[in-house]
Parts: structure tokens; C-alpha cells; sequence
């Protein structure tokens, strides 16, 4: 049992009290389905932090930046025809040894 102070009057109460006896002031409760799911977000966050700063996760991220960059490059209007078939070629290229290393597309 821990003992809390009412906010009404001060007097030190009980947690499992439901009104303060002195004043009439109801007791907050704790909600505990509001902080299940808080805890259950901030585990999931430090669980991401952890997975995402491995040096493979660091490495497969830098490839899909790589392959990315590759496609905007692409699309500039200042190549002409046959360049832009050959930067698509080296990006199709990317994405296909990607797909080979980590089993799933870019």
C-alpha cells in the first residue's frame, strides 16, 4: 500500500482509497492499459536502434541509397537516349546483385 497526498487538501491517503477521507476527493488512479503500450513502443524503438546499427544493416542501407541515387541519375534530362539505357542497365545491375545478396529486392 503506498500513501499519496490529496490534491484537494493535502492529507496523506492510500492508493487503494477511492476518496480522500477528510475531504471527499476522489483518488486518481494509475492507468495501466495507457502504459503497456508506451512500454511496449519504447521497447520496439531501443530494438530498432539496436538491429539498425549493426554493420549489415549499415551496409545493406548504403547499397539502397547507392541504387536510388542510380535511378535519379537515370532521369536527368540532360543524358541523351542511349546514356539513360546505360545508367539503367548499371542500376538494373545493383538491384539485381542486391536481390542476390540479402534475398529480397531493393
Amino acid at each position: 500500500m503506498t500513501l499519496i497526498a490529496c490534491k484537494e487538501c493535502g492529507t496523506e491517503i492510500s492508493t487503494k482509497a477511492s476518496a480522500c477521507p477528510k475531504c471527499g476527493a476522489k483518488v486518481p488512479k494509475t492507468k495501466w492499459w495507457l502504459w503497456v503500450p508506451l512500454g511496449l513502443g519504447a521497447a520496439f524503438l531501443m530494438f530498432g536502434a539496436v538491429v539498425g546499427s549493426s554493420p549489415e544493416a549499415q551496409e545493406k542501407s548504403q547499397e539502397r541509397r547507392a541504387i536510388d541515387l542510380c535511378w535519379e541519375e537515370q532521369k536527368r534530362k540532360s543524358f541523351d537516349a542511349g546514356t539513360q539505357r546505360f545508367v539503367a542497365g548499371a542500376c538494373e545491375m545493383m538491384e539485381s546483385k542486391f536481390t542476390q545478396k540479402y534475398g529480397h529486392r531493393p
